[in-house]
C-alpha cells in the first residue's frame, strides 16, 4: 500500500478527516504491534499498547511537526515512550502470565519439536529479562533495533541524540548483554 503519509497527516490535522485517520492507522498498525509484540510476547496486552499509541498519536496529531522529524520517527518516539512506561508500570510488574493453549500460535514453520521450541521460547524470555537490566537509554536503542528494526540513524531521531551516541548505546547495551548471557547459568546449553 503507496500512501503520502504527511499529506494524510495533513487532512487529519486541517479537517479532522476520519478517512485520513483510518488509513493511516493501518498503514502503520502492524508495524507497532509487531513492534510492541517482540518485547512482551502477549498478543492481547501487544494489541491494547499498540491501540493505545494510536489514540495517544491521534489525539495530538496537531503536534507532529513534519519540520522536525518523519511521522514514522514521531510514531516510533511516542510507542517507545509507551512502551517504556509500560514496562515500569504495575501492569507489567503484576502481569501474570497465563498458559493458554492455542495451536494455530504455537504452529512454527520450521516444525521444531515441542522440546526445540520450548528452549527457543525460555531463551527468548531469558533474553527479554536481561534486557531489563539494562539502563534505560540502552534499553531502547536495543528495543528500536532489534524489535522495531529502525535504523541507527531513525534511533538516533526517535531518541533525539546524535548518531554516535546511539552507535555508542547500542556496542555498550551488546557488550552487557553478551556478559550477562555468558553469567546466566544454562544459557548456552
Amino acid at each position: 500500500m503507496d500512501i503520502d503519509v504527511e499529506q494524510l497527516v495533513v487532512r487529519i490535522q486541517k479537517k479532522q478527516d476520519q478517512s485520513a485517520a483510518n488509513k493511516l492507522v493501518k498503514y502503520y498498525y502492524n508495524q507497532i504491534f509487531a513492534f510492541m509484540y517482540k518485547q512482551i510476547n502477549d498478543e492481547h496486552q501487544s494489541q491494547d499498547l499498540t491501540q493505545e499509541v494510536f489514540i495517544k498519536i491521534l489525539k495530538a496529531i496537531n503536534k507532529y511537526d513534519s519540520k522536525k522529524a518523519s511521522f514514522r520517527t514521531y510514531l516510533y518516539r511516542v510507542a517507545k515512550n509507551h512502551i517504556t512506561n509500560y514496562f515500569k508500570s504495575k501492569l507489567h510488574k503484576t502481569r501474570v502470565v497465563e498458559d493458554e493453549y492455542n495451536p494455530e500460535q504455537d504452529f512454527t514453520p520450521y516444525d521444531l519439536d515441542i522440546e526445540g521450541q520450548m528452549v527457543i521460547n525460555e531463551q527468548s524470555e531469558v533474553m527479554k529479562t536481561l534486557i531489563l537490566k539494562l539502563p534505560e537509554d540502552q534499553q531502547q536503542v536495543i528495543r528500536l533495533r532489534y524489535y522495531a528494526e529502525l535504523s541507527l540513524k531513525e534511533i538516533a531521531s526517535v531518541q533525539e541524540v546524535s548518531l554516535s551516541t546511539v552507535k555508542s548505546r547500542l556496542y555498550q547495551s551488546q557488550e552487557k548483554l553478551r556478559v550477562m548471557m555468558i553469567e546466566t547459568e544454562g544459557y548456552y546449553e
